[in-house]
């Protein structure tokens, strides 16, 4: 198991919207629907949180996806 996080730079893989994911806000649900499954993404931007980690992508920086939406 992993236990470092990604980095901005890093390749990320889109595993999909888990059905349970902390903090569930609704619209990173919706916003993941620009996303392909098994496509990679560049990491912009990783910020850990006191309980998650967010992400924005080099191909949608204005959108913000929970960590455990990729594998990396």
């Amino acid at each position: 198991m992993k236990t470092e996080f990604p980095r901005a730079g890093d390749k990320l893989t889109f595993k999909g919207v888990p059905e349970f994911y902390y903090p569930m806000f609704l619209n990173m649900e919706k916003d993941a629907e620009v996303l392909e499954i098994g496509k990679e993404y560049v990491a912009k931007q990783v910020s850990v949180n006191s309980s998650w980690v967010s992400i924005s992508l080099e191909e949608f920086p204005e959108l913000m996806f929970n960590l455990t939406f990729f594998n990396y």
